[in-house]
């Protein structure tokens, strides 16, 4: 029998604590965020699709006064249609930096949204449709309509998806994966735990991480749950990992 989301309500209490034990599970198979986007990696955009990008600052603001913000630079990306994104950390903003990630994570052809950084002046000779919108001006910009609202908006939602209680800021990029998994296999599915155990099947390796194989000794669930369905659900998830884990072998 399938296991439904309801269910692991009864255990989790929510869809966040869902995601975090699929991540748990992740964990105990060396499958990190990181490494999940490196197996099944894609870039984004392609002919006439827009991605915006942007860069922005994570961390706080100094003695919380004025414009300084001490923390981390992060660059990132989303096609404007699909929401498919990409994140890093960035030591510095430059051309260089930039223009490497860019190539990196975004097809030729696409059409990229900018506001002015000097930085991506040279999209438009290096394969890319580049549109820009000055936003000490306008937010839209009145001539080709051009905008990052998507991405400025992703900013908002990826900070504070963040840990509630300190970040560490050689994890960022830990963190910002964890985000994009989320986002492009577990949120919207009818289903969170099978579609993560569907992900594990499809890039877990049991050749090279035998060592890794888990039993049903390591599942474990910490949050209070109602002793009627507790035994009946913890046994529908052994069952569907140990036939996972059948089909990782076979």
């Amino acid at each position: 029998m399938p296991i439904k989301l309801k269910d692991l309500f009864i255990i989790c209490e929510s869809v966040e604590k869902i995601i975090q034990w699929c991540f748990s599970l992740g964990l105990i198979l060396d499958l990190s965020g990181e490494k999940i986007l490196e197996i099944d990696s894609e870039k984004i955009g392609g002919e006439n699709v827009i991605v915006e990008i942007d860069e922005s600052k994570f961390g706080k603001r100094k003695y919380h006064k004025g414009r300084r913000v001490e923390g981390q630079w992060v660059f990132g990306g989303i096609e404007r249609d699909s929401k498919k994104s990409f994140f890093a950390s960035v030591e510095n903003r430059t051309k260089e930096t930039l223009l490497k990630l860019i190539k990196d994570n975004i097809k030729p052809g696409t059409t990229i949204i900018s506001d002015c950084w000097k930085a991506y002046d040279c999209l438009g000779s290096e394969g890319f449709e580049h549109l820009k919108v000055n936003h000490s001006v306008n937010f839209v910009d009145p001539e080709t309509g051009a905008h990052t609202n998507t991405i400025e908006s992703t900013w908002r939602a990826l900070k504070k998806s963040l840990p509630k209680y300190g970040t560490v800021k050689s994890l960022y990029d830990t963190y910002f994966s964890q985000y994009c998994v989320r986002k492009k296999y577990i949120i919207g599915s009818e289903d969170p735990f099978l579609a993560f155990i569907n992900l594990i099947k499809k890039v877990y390796n049991p050749e090279k991480q035998k060592q890794a194989l888990i039993t049903t000794e390591t599942i474990t669930v910490s949050v209070p749950q109602p002793a009627s369905k507790k035994p009946r659900v913890l046994n529908e998830i052994t069952n569907t990992l140990n036939s996972s884990l059948d089909d990782f072998q076979a």
